[in-house]
């Protein structure tokens, strides 16, 4: 297919010459006379020409500038002004294809209104076909001026054309195409899809129809269904770049990462600095957590530009989620917060961030900012989850609980009503939460350890040993290993063995706070201040707002 393009466009070069358009002004109307040779001079090899411009196939397009040379017509004004058109049409609708195109417009004979037509096009403006035309191509060709507008006028008042060219040949995918490229720039919808499905369901040679129905069916949220069609495409153009690139770019959309990455590297190796693809495949590699591969490819774009917006965003993420440096990715957010619009990602992102801080200060702010994106209209779900974990931090159950109607349905959101229902001490609503979670993801471990939290609440300890002693053995070791250990804690009558169960959840996880804090209070009890205040410590350490803590601040802090 490539080579078929570069043979089509390489004729139609030679035929045409390096020339450009004059710039003086001519009539649009063209002389009937010149309009009858037009359509008889060449006999039937013209009608076959016309008709194989029309069908503006790659195919077509290589018949029509075949028969310009196979007949000698390649010097005639008929024949060159064809060509020009074939050749147009090659380059603005299949742009591509993998042919090197002079970027000068051919001089055409002026005789010829199509020539007109292409010169005006070229300059971005649209000639009006003639009042009673029964041309295909006076309807099609003007619609070349508006590929670089952004004015949805434009296109609407193209649209009445478009649809008088498709009455005339309804063989052709060049109208519906365009009708579907109006539309699109009007704004997505399914009238948009419809044509441009259309235009692809006339000739499958027309894969920028396919690109484009791919790229409304996303914009309309059919990510799935134009994923499908961009994958068929990849196995009828398999050396295609455009269909590559939509590819890869519908592989980061649809948050696919790993088919992402790779896609996007498949790009790159053809251009290592092409900055939008090297943003995307640093974003794929940090959401795979690959923190170390997504700061070298943020390193090769650093080298482009080190002030564009996502990029530092993605810097910040880097520092706060690779490295665990909260300080540094905030310098990079403020940064951006300091802009005009820095939109909703960056300040939730940095509320995030804020709200975890051990600072009251810093904790002030984040609360400002998400306070701020809860009065806009609609806020998405992101934010009622940072808003929930700030309440929980806090162990404002009440509060927490107002947020959880605008979160998804989850796993997550199963496990946050069993936090809130403990909090509020509603145990059997809690137990219920956490059945439900144990029951619709039984491989989330973390609704097997609510439910057997659940169950100790309400005294049913014998479930819980057996829940406990067949789940630990199979954990490897880590947080949820250590949680286990910390519920055995609660059911030991032993001292020393409920210590021994403690400590052994701390060497899992040190931070569990919920062990650190039964061990002080064991040594509480005990009257060992010294060990109480060393555990206070830790636990003060690690989560110095947590309520629970700062209780014992009266008795421990120094």
């Amino acid at each position: 297919m490539r080579n078929e393009f570069a043979g089509l466009l390489a004729l139609g070069l030679i035929i045409l010459g390096c020339g450009t358009f004059r710039e003086t002004p001519i009539s649009l109307a063209a002389p009937a006379e010149t309009e009858k040779r037009f359509r008889t001079s060449e006999g039937g090899a013209a009608e076959e020409i016309r008709r194989s411009a029309e069908m503006g196939t790659p195919s077509s397009l290589q018949t029509g500038l075949n028969l310009i040379r196979d007949r000698g017509l390649g010097t005639s004004d008929f024949g060159r002004v064809m060509a020009g058109v074939i050749t147009t049409l090659t380059q603005k609708v299949y742009p591509n294809s993998g042919a090197r195109v002079s970027t000068k417009i051919a001089d055409l004979p002026q005789t010829y209104r199509y020539a007109k037509i292409l010169q005006e096009a070229a300059l971005g403006r649209y000639v009006l076909p003639q009042a009673g035309s029964q041309d295909y191509l006076e309807y099609v060709l003007p619609f070349l001026s508006l590929l670089q507008s952004s004015n949805p006028q434009d296109f609407a008042e193209a649209l009445p054309h478009l649809r008088q060219a498709r009455e005339l040949n309804p063989e052709s995918p060049i109208a519906p195409y365009f009708m579907g490229l109006a539309y699109e720039r009007i704004g997505p919808s399914e009238e948009g899809a419809e044509m441009f499905r259309q235009a692809w369901e006339l000739s499958e040679e027309c894969y920028p129809a396919a690109l484009g129905l791919a790229r409304v069916l996303n914009q309309l949220g059919e990510s799935k269904q134009a994923l499908r069609i961009l994958q068929d495409l990849t196995l009828q153009f398999p050396d295609l770049l455009p269909v590559k690139r939509d590819l890869a770019r519908a592989y980061y959309q649809a948050k696919e990462w790993s088919r992402a990455e790779s896609s996007i590297s498949e790009i790159l190796q053809q251009n290592p600095r092409e900055g939008p693809f090297l943003l995307m495949l640093a974003q794929t590699l940090a959401e795979q957590k690959q923190f170390l591969k997504a700061g070298s490819v943020l390193d090769q774009y650093g080298a482009l530009d080190t002030n564009n917006p996502q990029y530092l965003f993605l810097r910040a993420r880097i520092q706060a989620e690779g490295y665990h440096n909260a300080d540094a990715a905030l310098t990079y957010l403020r940064s951006l917060l300091n802009r005009p619009n820095p939109g909703d990602e960056v300040p939730l992102y940095a509320a995030g961030l804020l709200l975890a801080s051990p600072r009251l200060e810093e904790q002030a702010e984040g609360r400002s900012f998400l306070e701020d994106l809860l009065k806009k209209p609609n806020p998405p779900a992101e934010v009622f989850d940072i808003a929930f974990q700030d309440a929980a931090r806090r162990e404002a159950w009440t509060e927490a609980k107002t947020y959880l109607p605008r979160l998804q349905e989850t796993a997550t959101y199963l496990m946050k009503a069993y936090r809130v229902e403990q909090g509020l001490g509603n145990k059997e609503r809690a137990l219920d939460y956490a059945q439900q979670l144990q029951a619709r993801y039984p491989e989330y471990e973390e609704g097997h350890i609510a439910y057997t939290a659940g169950l100790i609440a309400l005294g049913k300890y014998r479930e819980a040993e057996e829940i406990i002693e067949n789940r630990l053995p199979s954990l490897k070791g880590g947080t949820l290993k250590g949680q286990y250990y910390y519920l055995r804690s609660q059911l030991r009558q032993d001292e020393d063995k409920t210590l021994q169960d403690l400590r052994s959840s701390l060497f899992e996880d040190p931070q569990n706070i919920d062990a650190l804090l039964a061990i002080l209070e064991i040594y509480r009890k005990q009257g060992d201040a010294r060990r109480a205040g060393y555990y206070y410590r830790q636990a003060q350490s690690f989560d110095p707002n947590n309520p629970r803590v700062r209780f014992y601040d009266r008795l421990y802090a120094e």
